[in-house]
């Protein structure tokens, strides 16, 4: 109770909450319904060009290629393909050969990868099982070709490259290993590649703006 002659306490006002803003709805990327990708490439003097859309919900893609040569005497028109590319599973025909590429792949137990490869008209394939390293963005790689013709080649992935170990056959008695490997690294807008196969060094540069993409390659 209060105490005797003291002013009785003044009622609380109501505190106001200021009203609650409904969230303003995210900014979606646009993005046009049909792709269109040209790149060039300075060795073979090429141009490419790639159409492409999403099809089945966004869960594939459609796409169709075309090259052509750039004068000059090169090549005049380069191979042209169709294909239906998803996230482990793709299928890219040659409407000239008539040929097929098919293409898969699977999650296994733990940090194991399985993917597949075969083509149709070649009539080989080729499998393979990738492991991650632990915690490590590294990971190595067993392959082989189906009908096999020798041991499996090694592969060493690192976040910049590739190392790969093959048995190679000079004649039917010699047989050596044969190492070959890449490394990438970003230099202005584009990407330098080194790349080592068969005692020959390349160097390939891709430059790519939001509208051209361009390859350049020195081989030595």
């Amino acid at each position: 109770m209060d105490e005797e002659g003291a002013p009785p306490p003044a009622p609380a006002s109501p505190s106001r909450t200021p009203p609650q803003q409904e969230p303003k709805p995210a900014v979606l990327r646009w993005r046009p319904p049909v792709r269109v990708t040209s790149e060039f490439d300075s060795e073979r003097r090429l141009f490419s060009h790639r159409l492409s859309c999403r099809v089945l919900d966004g869960l594939a893609k459609l796409r169709l290629r075309i090259s052509h040569g750039a004068g000059g005497g090169g090549i005049l028109w380069g191979p042209t393909d169709v294909g239906l590319l998803a996230r482990n599973f793709s299928v890219v025909v040659d409407p000239a050969t008539r040929g097929a590429v098919l293409r898969g792949a699977a999650d296994l137990a733990g940090s194991l990868r399985l993917r597949a490869s075969h083509n149709t008209k070649e009539q080989q394939g080729e499998v393979a099982i990738t492991a991650n390293l632990r915690d490590s963005p590294c990971k190595i790689e067993l392959s082989s070709l189906v009908p096999p013709n020798g041991p499996p080649r090694a592969t060493f992935f690192f976040p910049n490259g590739e190392v790969s170990i093959k048995e190679k056959i000079l004649d039917e008695r010699d047989r050596i290993l044969s190492v070959n490997g890449l490394v990438k690294s970003r230099v202005l807008h584009g990407v330098c590649t080194a790349v080592y196969n068969d005692n020959v060094m390349s160097i390939k540069y891709r430059y790519k703006v939001s509208l051209v993409s361009a390859l350049f390659c020195f081989i030595n």
